[in-house]
């Protein structure tokens, strides 16, 4: 069953998976988004998994996304260096693409090379767009990966994959920034991807580490 959630002007639709009692208690859970209670308080009241798609071309009214990259039609022709950073060229220029809002595992990490797998198989199903609106300190775009109007940035988080990255929050448009975290606190919930580990070590508290 499917539930429309209107909250500041952006809707969005979820998908909850469970009996006839728990899309209720959602039902009851809905009317309180427009008092300002959050998606990812909703997730924690119901205890279920929410699944959502936030097409990243919903987002480019909000804090300036309106420049758009297309990802190159041949998949084999995007390398993907980890789970949240990919890089492709365009006319012979290499560009390179930082996921905004997550934070996967580096390499060398623990389910460092399951999180690149998972955005790999995210960015082969089919043609995609990056939304940005601004580059980071090292040249790299700061965007939303887009394929076949799936956000690749949130999948990540819902299947255990990345963490929201909390510390940048306010450089993601809003409506996706709850998603992240709705998508991290089920994820975290249910104990898969990354989160399996009683304590996984976070990849910023890693690179520090290893300076």
């Amino acid at each position: 069953m499917k539930v429309a959630l209107i909250s500041l002007a952006v809707v969005t639709t979820i998908t909850v998976v469970g009996c006839k009692q728990d899309i209720d208690t959602v039902k009851d859970k809905v009317a309180a988004v427009s008092q300002n209670e959050s998606i990812q308080q909703i997730t924690k009241q119901t205890g279920k998994y929410i699944t959502s798609n936030l097409p990243a071309s919903s987002l480019t009214t909000e804090q300036g996304f309106n420049q758009t990259i297309e990802l190159p039609h041949n998949k084999f022709d995007i390398t993907v260096s980890d789970g949240d950073t990919i890089s492709f060229k365009i006319m012979g220029q290499r560009v390179r693409v930082r996921l905004l809002g997550i934070d996967a595992p580096e390499k060398a990490q623990s389910y460092g090379i399951q999180s690149r797998e998972a955005l790999k198989n995210c960015i082969a199903n089919g043609n995609g767009q990056v939304h940005y609106n601004k580059k980071d300190g090292y040249g790299r775009v700061l965007g939303i990966v887009e394929v076949n109007r799936v956000n690749c940035n949130i999948e990540q988080v819902l299947g255990g994959h990345a963490w929201f990255y909390e510390q940048y929050a306010n450089e993601v448009p809003y409506s996706m920034r709850t998603k992240l975290a709705a998508g991290q606190s089920a994820a975290r919930q249910k104990g898969i991807g990354l989160w399996h580990e009683t304590n996984p070590q976070a990849p910023w508290v890693w690179r520090k580490l290893k300076k």
